[in-house]
């Protein structure tokens, strides 16, 4: 997003962060954006302002085939 020229104020939280209201709103009118995976967890707290940037893992074929083969590995 820096690339795009915008000033960012990053707020990092742990992995499985439990959010509050206070962790999101920062009395301001400035967007919030976030993953779409903490989004869903504010879904509760969050107001229009707030947006989530969608993720998506584009794997190589070999590592579903890799782990395919280890999934079958521990059901034997």
């Amino acid at each position: 997003m820096r690339d795009y020229g915008l000033i960012l104020h990053c707020h990092e939280f742990p992995d499985h962060h439990h959010y509050k209201q206070s962790d999101i709103h920062f009395n301001d009118d400035l967007p919030v954006i976030m993953t779409e995976k903490d989004a869903v967890k504010c879904r509760q707290i969050a107001s229009p302002q707030h947006w989530y940037l969608p993720i998506e893992a584009n794997l190589p074929s070999s590592f579903g085939e890799r782990l395919l083969r280890k999934l079958e590995y521990f059901r034997k």
